[in-house]
């Protein structure tokens, strides 16, 4: 989603795996 390609331009790579933690601990993946 944007939010990967938004958060990843900005943060970094990292970004990326917070947010993958982030859906998946929510259950929103």
């Amino acid at each position: 989603g944007w939010t990967l390609n938004s958060a990843g331009y900005l943060l970094g790579p990292h970004a990326i795996d917070n947010h993958r933690s982030f859906h998946d601990k929510h259950g929103l993946a």
